[in-house]
């Protein structure tokens, strides 16, 4: 598997060159979200019902060598085995791909008969602000206008079920923490009579019993009303909110933090999408690597067969034959 880098610009053979979009394969480990102007192009996870992949049903794809095979497996040294899924890029639109904990932004520009593509590690802006509890579900809340859609996702690259998500009430954050603070008195009276005698921890507990059933029996009764909590919501997970609105796109981080009733702390993650030129994309890097071909074996792809593989690579030494880019008839 190749070096992770930041920054990749590459150049696509013109028989993955349409007049409109571009045919790339895009590698994931595990699951995988990529996102366009309208929404969510493609997604999948392992073990999941959910399952989108527009590139299935767009007909633009039939004039591309691998349509065929629109998904394979490929095996890494020391890393294991990847998904590969064919995606269509449409020419100077950004696209975002959420997977295994990278956030990357890909945009593609025409150049004459062949294209330049851009992988770039997205940056990341975080700024800190303190909410009421309207305020923060404002955040959360769904557009209503036109065209407009929320998406709500993980940096692994998985969603919520059903693309909904909720912030744990206050009673709930409340009795969660009373059931952790009773869960802490059990797991302290089960190293008790675990620990040895040389263990100073265990000795000052065994020697001050009353502390433990002092402290059980006032989390019931205790008043969390009283404390700071600074208490991390979802689990401790940053939830990606991504908006899309058919012809903007724009990602946003955000982690929620519990501290008092009505008062939460809230570190927001601004990640700025950026468009190109093709004179940019030229220039931004002194070496321009070409896309490499894809390298399907059959004792990977036990559904694959070898005459799948020899067809798709005829019809790339005809296109290349060709020497342009070609259309759908």
């Amino acid at each position: 598997m190749a070096k992770e880098v930041n920054e990749l610009v590459q150049r696509i053979n013109s028989w993955y060159v349409g007049e409109d979009c571009v045919q790339i394969m895009i590698p994931y480990k595990n699951a995988i979200t990529v996102l366009d102007r309208n929404g969510i192009v493609y997604h999948h996870k392992e073990g999941s019902e959910c399952f989108i992949n527009n590139y299935i049903t767009d007909e633009r794809r039939k004039q591309f060598p691998y349509h065929t095979i629109p998904t394979h497996y490929v095996k890494f040294a020391f890393y294991g085995m990847y998904h590969c899924a064919n995606q269509l890029f449409e020419f100077e639109q950004p696209y975002i791909r959420i997977n295994d904990g990278h956030l990357i932004e890909s945009y593609v520009v025409k150049d004459k008969n062949e294209a330049l593509s851009i992988d770039k590690v997205m940056p990341i802006y975080k700024r800190t602000s303190f909410k009421t509890r309207k305020e923060l579900e404002k955040l959360f809340e769904k557009p209503s206008g036109e065209n407009e859609s929320l998406y709500y996702l993980y940096l692994n690259g998985t969603m919520p079920t059903n693309n909904e998500f909720n912030i744990s009430t206050e009673k709930e954050i409340f009795d969660y923490v009373k059931g952790q603070l009773a869960k802490n008195v059990d797991d302290f009276r089960d190293y008790v009579k675990c620990a040895p005698e040389s263990d100073a921890v265990g000795r000052y507990l065994r020697k001050n019993d009353f502390f433990l059933d002092f402290v059980e029996h006032n989390v019931s009764t205790l008043d969390l009303n009283e404390y700071k909590l600074n208490l991390q919501l979802n689990d401790g997970a940053t939830i990606l909110l991504a908006k899309t609105n058919g012809v903007d796109i724009s990602l946003q981080g955000v982690d929620v933090y519990f501290i008092a009733p009505d008062y939460y702390k809230v570190d927001t993650y601004d990640i700025p999408v950026t468009k190109y030129t093709l004179e940019q994309l030229k220039y931004l890097t002194p070496k321009i690597e070409k896309a490499k071909e894809p390298r399907i074996t059959l004792k990977a792809n036990p559904g694959i067969t070898k005459e799948d593989i020899r067809r798709e690579k005829q019809l790339i030494l005809q296109r290349r034959k060709e020497g342009k880019s070609f259309n759908i008839n």
